[in-house]
């Protein structure tokens, strides 16, 4: 017996949000219509069916088709600072007991160059759908990424 799928999550508002965010690649924000800041789908959600409205993060356009070019995971890996890889460790660290800085910063390295590009996507949607939650909840998600 087969079950239905759950249909991805949409929320306009959300999306509109991180538009106006800074890319968290470059930093930069979108100046123009020609460089905007987009909300880029990560990973997908079947066959051509991207992911729900909560698995995107801001990319400046350029890097976001770059990913559609050369493949998220690749792009991301180059392109992503450190500190926001921290971030995605963060996200993911379930244990009770705090990461210390040198810790934090060793995974952050090792999700950037060890763990397969199916794990690295997988690790960024854990920290995008963190984000969407925090926003839900009436905070400033991606602060990192704020001015």
């Amino acid at each position: 017996m087969m079950f239905p799928k759950d249909k991805p999550l949409r929320d306009r508002k959300w999306l509109d949000y991180v538009r106006e965010l800074r890319c968290l690649a470059t930093g930069m924000i979108g100046h123009s219509e020609y460089e905007t800041v987009d909300p880029a789908h990560l990973g997908t959600a079947g066959k051509s069916i991207k992911t729900g409205d909560d698995h995107v993060i801001p990319l400046i356009h350029h890097i976001h088709l770059a990913c559609h070019a050369h493949g998220e995971a690749s792009v991301l890996r180059e392109y992503l600072p450190l500190a926001v890889l921290m971030d995605v460790v963060k996200a993911n660290h379930t244990q009770a007991d705090p990461l210390t800085p040198q810790h934090l910063e060793n995974r952050a390295r090792y999700l950037r160059t060890n763990v397969t590009d199916k794990d690295f996507i997988s690790h960024l949607r854990v920290y995008a759908k963190q984000e969407y939650e925090v926003w839900l909840s009436g905070s400033l998600p991606f602060v990192t990424n704020k001015l």
